[in-house]
């Protein structure tokens, strides 16, 4: 038989393929995580703005509640102590089961775990309590730590293993309202404490910080 000459009989087919087993045009992709690949991160002057937008709506929500006990005759201590527990309360909550607090949504951030899912309440707790003491630490070092991190995390992201997303892109009138909170304000105390020191110091007849009583 000559070998070039091609068999004249019919060629072997392969068995039709199981209806149980996919082909390999039809096996389902491996889930991609949005974490690990293209996905933005917060930066710091993003998450700083959030803190500050936070800090207005806890000391608002503080200074209600102590109102409010005031005029029911709380003691000063417990309303101390609600107030207190305000701050660790809203962002647990928040945090843990959303993913963001208000601040955090204004300026179109989440936190999320390295699964990509919100963190829960114990990752909220060591992340907002125990992790944010730790990073204030040393000058607030800790928190400073996102502006040169890879991942732009903090010290209490790395503990909690969670990372802040920028879901929607800070442009437009918020990126200029975060830069204003995060670097206009501090400017503005700065000279407003530069004003009062000048006033104090320039009063008649040498009064100075003692008074002219």
């Amino acid at each position: 038989m000559d070998p070039n000459v091609p068999p004249s009989g019919p060629m072997p087919q392969q068995p039709p393929a199981s209806p149980l087993e996919p082909t390999p045009n039809q096996m389902p992709a491996a889930p991609q995580s949005n974490i690990s690949g293209g996905t933005n991160k917060g930066g710091f002057i993003a998450r700083a703005a959030a803190s500050i937008a936070d800090g207005f709506v806890i000391v608002l929500a503080t200074t209600l509640l102590s109102v409010l006990l005031k005029a029911v005759g709380a003691d000063t201590s417990i309303s101390q102590i609600i107030n207190g527990l305000i701050y660790i309360v809203y962002s647990v909550l928040a945090i843990g089961l959303y993913g963001k607090t208000l601040g955090k949504a204004v300026f179109g951030l989440r936190v999320v775990n390295y699964e990509n899912v919100n963190p829960g309440i114990p990752m909220a707790i060591l992340r907002e309590v125990v992790g944010k003491f730790i990073s204030s630490l040393i000058l607030n070092l800790g928190f400073f730590w996102i502006i040169w991190d890879k991942n732009k995390q903090g010290w209490h992201d790395k503990m909690a293993k969670t990372y802040v997303l920028q879901e929607v892109p800070l442009k437009g009138f918020k990126k200029v309202l975060a830069y204003i909170l995060v670097l206009g304000l501090p400017v503005l105390a700065i000279l407003g404490i530069i004003a009062v020191v000048y006033v104090v110091t320039s009063l008649p007849n040498n009064c100075g910080f003692r008074g002219c009583g």
